[in-house]
């Protein structure tokens, strides 16, 4: 039996290689189902470590979200994407401290999702945001 690290591996890196032929949507979701199958085999084997445990628990948590990539041409399969779209106003944030109210840190997040929408949709932020504000 494999670990269930490379047994993961496996997994993504079959999935991937399936994504490569752009496959149409009824195979997509087919190959979903697949994806969230095996995972669940997984899940119920018993492991004694509780790291793997608490690993097994994160997975049975996402399983709905896991395999959205599969079925979602647009959607990355990893969370690196997110983490660079984050990486800018988390910095912002460290330099001026923090922001000082819950609206501000709402106006905040709003604006800032916005512009990396923009920036992944190749437009240009500046003119979105001219748009916005002028009504």
């Amino acid at each position: 039996i494999l670990p269930i690290d490379k047994k993961l591996h496996e997994i993504y890196n079959h999935l991937n290689e399936f994504l490569e032929g752009d496959p149409p949507p009824q195979e997509r979701e087919e190959k979903k189902q697949w994806g969230m199958e095996t995972m669940k085999d997984l899940t119920e084997k018993e492991y004694e470590e509780e790291r793997v445990a608490e690993l097994i628990t994160y997975i049975e948590n996402g399983m709905e979200y896991w395999f959205t990539f599969v079925v979602e041409p647009d959607v990355d399969p990893t969370n690196n994407q997110a983490e660079r779209d984050l990486r800018e106003p988390i910095v912002i944030r460290k330099i001026i401290g923090t922001l000082r109210n819950e609206k501000g840190t709402r106006i905040f997040e709003r604006i800032m999702t916005m512009i990396a929408t923009w920036k992944r949709q190749g437009l240009n932020t500046k003119e979105e945001m001219l748009k916005i504000i002028r009504g």
